[in-house]
Protein backbone atom coordinates (compact mmCIF):
# COMPACT_ATOMS: atom_id res chain seq x y z
CA UNK A 1 0.00 0.00 0.00
CA UNK A 2 3.33 2.60 0.94
CA UNK A 3 4.43 1.96 -2.90
CA UNK A 4 1.11 2.19 -4.25
CA UNK A 5 1.24 5.70 -2.27
CA UNK A 6 4.33 7.29 -3.83
CA UNK A 7 3.29 5.20 -7.26
CA UNK A 8 0.09 7.73 -7.28
CA UNK A 9 2.02 10.72 -5.84
CA UNK A 10 5.27 10.72 -8.54
CA UNK A 11 5.13 13.43 -10.86
CA UNK A 12 5.71 11.59 -14.40
CA UNK A 13 3.03 9.07 -15.31
CA UNK A 14 4.81 6.08 -16.00
CA UNK A 15 3.50 2.35 -17.09
CA UNK A 16 2.77 0.11 -14.17
CA UNK A 17 2.85 -3.75 -13.88
CA UNK A 18 2.45 -5.12 -10.33
CA UNK A 19 4.19 -8.62 -10.56
CA UNK A 20 3.99 -11.35 -8.17
CA UNK A 21 2.79 -14.42 -6.98
CA UNK A 22 -0.91 -16.16 -6.72
CA UNK A 23 -2.64 -18.84 -5.50
CA UNK A 24 -4.83 -20.65 -8.12
CA UNK A 25 -8.32 -21.20 -7.33
CA UNK A 26 -8.83 -22.36 -11.53
CA UNK A 27 -8.01 -26.01 -10.92
CA UNK A 28 -6.41 -26.40 -14.34
CA UNK A 29 -3.81 -23.56 -13.34
CA UNK A 30 -0.52 -25.15 -12.37
CA UNK A 31 2.65 -23.60 -10.54
CA UNK A 32 4.69 -21.58 -12.68
CA UNK A 33 1.62 -20.42 -15.34
CA UNK A 34 1.23 -16.93 -15.63
CA UNK A 35 -2.34 -15.10 -14.73
CA UNK A 36 -2.59 -11.66 -16.33
CA UNK A 37 -5.82 -9.92 -14.28
CA UNK A 38 -8.27 -8.80 -16.57
CA UNK A 39 -10.35 -7.74 -13.74
CA UNK A 40 -9.57 -7.21 -10.10
CA UNK A 41 -12.19 -8.20 -6.99
CA UNK A 42 -12.50 -8.52 -3.17
CA UNK A 43 -13.18 -11.82 -1.79
CA UNK A 44 -17.04 -12.42 -1.01
CA UNK A 45 -17.61 -9.14 -3.72
CA UNK A 46 -18.63 -9.78 -7.25
CA UNK A 47 -17.62 -5.46 -8.06
CA UNK A 48 -14.72 -6.28 -10.28
CA UNK A 49 -12.42 -3.27 -11.43
CA UNK A 50 -11.28 -4.11 -15.68
CA UNK A 51 -7.87 -3.67 -15.90
CA UNK A 52 -7.72 -1.71 -19.58
CA UNK A 53 -4.32 -2.98 -20.59
CA UNK A 54 -4.22 -6.61 -19.61
CA UNK A 55 -5.43 -8.15 -23.19
CA UNK A 56 -2.07 -6.27 -24.26
CA UNK A 57 0.09 -7.59 -21.77
CA UNK A 58 -1.05 -10.98 -22.18
CA UNK A 59 -0.63 -11.50 -25.71
CA UNK A 60 3.22 -9.95 -24.96
CA UNK A 61 4.14 -12.28 -22.62
CA UNK A 62 2.82 -15.09 -24.99
CA UNK A 63 4.85 -13.97 -27.48
CA UNK A 64 7.98 -13.78 -25.01
CA UNK A 65 10.80 -16.31 -25.82
CA UNK A 66 11.88 -15.98 -22.19
CA UNK A 67 9.12 -18.05 -20.58
CA UNK A 68 10.06 -20.99 -18.40
CA UNK A 69 8.87 -24.24 -20.18
CA UNK A 70 5.91 -25.40 -19.45
CA UNK A 71 4.17 -22.29 -18.13
CA UNK A 72 1.46 -21.14 -19.68
CA UNK A 73 -0.05 -17.68 -19.66
CA UNK A 74 -4.16 -16.98 -18.90
CA UNK A 75 -5.98 -13.74 -19.29
CA UNK A 76 -8.50 -14.17 -16.33
CA UNK A 77 -10.26 -12.35 -13.09
CA UNK A 78 -8.04 -12.29 -9.75
CA UNK A 79 -9.78 -11.75 -6.52
CA UNK A 80 -7.72 -10.20 -3.66
CA UNK A 81 -8.00 -11.50 -0.28
CA UNK A 82 -6.93 -9.49 3.03
CA UNK A 83 -5.85 -12.74 4.35
CA UNK A 84 -4.20 -16.07 2.45
CA UNK A 85 -7.07 -18.73 1.59
CA UNK A 86 -6.76 -22.33 2.72
CA UNK A 87 -8.54 -25.29 2.18
CA UNK A 88 -11.02 -26.17 -0.85
CA UNK A 89 -14.08 -24.41 0.65
CA UNK A 90 -12.45 -21.01 0.70
CA UNK A 91 -11.03 -21.15 -2.31
CA UNK A 92 -14.51 -22.00 -4.09
CA UNK A 93 -16.31 -19.34 -2.55
CA UNK A 94 -13.35 -17.08 -3.65
CA UNK A 95 -13.87 -18.39 -7.43
CA UNK A 96 -17.75 -17.16 -7.48
CA UNK A 97 -16.76 -13.83 -9.05
CA UNK A 98 -15.22 -15.67 -11.80
CA UNK A 99 -11.42 -14.79 -10.62
CA UNK A 100 -8.95 -17.84 -11.68
CA UNK A 101 -6.19 -16.87 -9.05
CA UNK A 102 -5.92 -14.95 -5.29
CA UNK A 103 -3.45 -12.37 -4.20
CA UNK A 104 -3.55 -10.14 -1.38
CA UNK A 105 -2.79 -6.76 -3.70
CA UNK A 106 -4.12 -6.02 -6.97
CA UNK A 107 -7.28 -4.90 -6.00
CA UNK A 108 -6.07 -2.36 -3.45
CA UNK A 109 -3.85 -1.07 -6.24
CA UNK A 110 -5.83 -0.76 -8.94
CA UNK A 111 -6.87 3.16 -8.01
CA UNK A 112 -3.16 3.53 -10.05
CA UNK A 113 -5.19 3.22 -13.56
CA UNK A 114 -6.66 6.26 -13.07
CA UNK A 115 -3.54 7.74 -13.36
CA UNK A 116 -1.29 5.65 -15.69
CA UNK A 117 -1.25 2.53 -17.78
CA UNK A 118 -1.77 -0.29 -14.48
CA UNK A 119 -1.34 -4.13 -15.00
CA UNK A 120 -1.37 -6.96 -13.04
CA UNK A 121 0.67 -10.44 -13.43
CA UNK A 122 0.85 -13.53 -11.29
CA UNK A 123 2.76 -16.13 -11.29
CA UNK A 124 0.90 -19.32 -9.71
CA UNK A 125 2.67 -20.92 -6.88
CA UNK A 126 0.09 -23.14 -5.05
CA UNK A 127 -3.02 -24.64 -6.72
CA UNK A 128 -6.72 -26.32 -4.77
CA UNK A 129 -5.58 -29.37 -3.04
CA UNK A 130 -1.72 -28.70 -2.36
CA UNK A 131 -1.84 -25.14 -0.13
CA UNK A 132 0.71 -22.83 0.26
CA UNK A 133 1.94 -24.61 3.15
CA UNK A 134 2.58 -28.24 2.02
CA UNK A 135 5.50 -29.96 1.10
CA UNK A 136 5.41 -29.15 -2.97
CA UNK A 137 5.89 -25.46 -1.76
CA UNK A 138 9.76 -25.24 -2.13
CA UNK A 139 9.81 -26.84 -5.81
CA UNK A 140 6.66 -24.90 -6.31
CA UNK A 141 8.23 -21.41 -5.32
CA UNK A 142 11.23 -22.08 -7.63
CA UNK A 143 8.72 -22.39 -10.78
CA UNK A 144 6.82 -19.19 -9.90
CA UNK A 145 10.03 -17.51 -9.38
CA UNK A 146 11.33 -18.10 -13.05
CA UNK A 147 7.85 -17.27 -14.61
CA UNK A 148 8.45 -14.23 -12.61
CA UNK A 149 11.96 -13.37 -13.68
CA UNK A 150 10.66 -14.26 -17.05
CA UNK A 151 7.34 -11.71 -17.05
CA UNK A 152 9.53 -9.13 -15.55
CA UNK A 153 12.06 -9.22 -18.39
CA UNK A 154 9.37 -9.45 -21.01
CA UNK A 155 7.54 -6.69 -19.68
CA UNK A 156 10.66 -4.08 -18.74
CA UNK A 157 10.10 -1.61 -21.63
CA UNK A 158 6.36 -2.41 -22.08
CA UNK A 159 5.35 1.10 -23.56
CA UNK A 160 1.43 0.89 -24.08
CA UNK A 161 0.57 2.94 -27.27
CA UNK A 162 -1.45 5.33 -24.93
CA UNK A 163 1.11 6.74 -23.26
CA UNK A 164 4.27 8.36 -24.25
CA UNK A 165 7.80 5.93 -24.02
CA UNK A 166 9.10 5.48 -20.28
CA UNK A 167 10.07 2.41 -19.08
CA UNK A 168 8.64 1.29 -15.83
CA UNK A 169 8.85 2.66 -12.91
CA UNK A 170 10.74 -0.02 -10.43
CA UNK A 171 8.78 0.04 -7.03
CA UNK A 172 12.03 1.03 -5.08
CA UNK A 173 12.18 3.98 -7.11
CA UNK A 174 11.38 7.62 -5.39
Amino acid sequence: VAACGRLSRAAEVRPTVLIGCAGALDPSLRPGDVVVASAVLEAGRAEPVALAHAEEVAERLRGASGMPGGARVHLDPIVSSPRILSGDEARAQARVGGAAAVDMESLWCAPLQRSRPFAVVRAILDVPGKDLFSLGTAANALRCARSIAAAARALSDWRPDSVGHDTLLEVGEH
